[in-house]
């Protein structure tokens, strides 16, 4: 692992050479709203943002994308493979382990390979973070991460330190070395004191060590009712989380061209057509049902398939939700019910 110190001019050296190897996407603010755009220079980039809109799955999980086109009788095609070499800049801990957690769709026996496409074409720079009162990443473990980026910068005041992470990434920081240094004592100790800060700033928490056994021994509990009866079921939680990956997949036929473009489409296990199956039977029915899927999916069942939550703490579902619903509350209400 190779990491250097140099001073924050440095920034404006890594995007120069980060920029000639593909298109360059960072946190950009607009109003009150962060979103992860492209950038021409370093200084568009929003370096203290505390989370974006969406999150960078949709770099590699597109809203939508067509899978493929035919024509009848049994002539199909695929669409052509983007040639476009991607950056993705700025993204904090909590994001980058939603993009491991994410290669799901590399992990089975025929992978996703739009997904794998995109992944294995992307150059990513981690960016040191503050908390703010929504952000329980700590509680996940997802505060720090050690893999699923390039380069990570951690912001230091008048210092910035540069981590490799890959041997692409190792490869560009040596071509900095007249610029950058090995770390000095003074910048260790400073690195020291940014992680206490880190860690005395979080003031959400959640203790997650036997969540799961909770969960199995309060499915029949009264939260789920409530809980269904003031979500909206509008899915604005789905649709912002790093992790959540369910999809739809459509036939959308021309009559104009006489072809048919099948479609993959972001979707929602809370919208109540997702359960729907031939015949008119609902899985699912009742919100109640759909928003007890959603929790017990994330703490639970991916728990029991990969050994890790599917959930980053990133706050996101928490700012998002119109009924004000906090996924931090829901699950100590359920903690303190199971310890009665």
């Amino acid at each position: 692992m190779l990491v250097r110190s140099a001073p924050p001019e440095i920034l404006e050296t890594l995007f120069s050479r980060l920029s000639g190897t593909g298109k360059v996407y960072g946190p950009v603010r607009q109003g009150k709203a962060v979103r992860f755009l492209p950038l021409s220079s370093i200084s568009d980039a929003e370096l203290s943002y505390q989370r974006t809109v969406l999150p960078p799955k949709k770099f590699f999980l597109p809203p939508g994308e067509t899978l493929l086109t035919f024509a009848g009788r049994g002539e199909w095609r695929v669409p052509d493979e983007e040639d476009e070499r991607i950056v993705l800049f700025g993204l904090h801990p909590c994001d980058l382990h939603g993009i491991e957690i994410l290669t799901v769709f590399m992990s089975d026996a025929v992978p996703d390979s739009p997904f794998l496409r995109r992944r294995e074409k992307a150059f990513i720079v981690g960016l040191s973070c503050l908390p703010d009162d929504k952000c329980f990443c700590r509680s996940m473990g997802c505060q720090t991460s050690e893999k699923g980026f390039d380069i990570f910068i951690t912001l230091l005041g008048d210092r910035v330190l540069l981590r490799a992470g890959s041997p692409e990434g190792y490869r560009l920081l040596r071509m900095l070395d007249g610029e950058a240094r090995e770390p000095s004592r003074e910048d260790r100790e400073r690195l020291l004191n940014f992680h206490r800060l880190r860690n005395e700033s979080f003031t959400l928490s959640l203790d997650i060590t036997d969540l799961p056994e909770v969960l199995d021994l309060e499915e029949e509990s009264q939260v789920w009712e409530e809980l269904g009866n003031r979500c909206f079921t509008c899915g604005n939680c789905s649709i912002v989380c790093p992790t959540c990956s369910c999809f739809n997949v459509v036939d959308i036929p021309s009559f104009a061209s006489g072809e048919t473009k099948r479609v993959r489409t972001w979707d929602s296990c809370l919208f109540r057509s997702y359960a729907l199956v031939a015949g008119g039977h609902n899985f699912r029915e009742k919100r109640a049902q759909r928003v007890k899927n959603r929790y017990y999916h994330k703490q639970k069942g991916f728990v029991e398939g990969f050994g890790k939550p599917s959930c980053v703490g990133c706050g996101r579902c928490i700012s998002s939700c119109p009924a004000g619903i906090d996924v931090v509350s829901v699950f100590k209400r359920l903690t303190e019910a199971y310890a009665k």
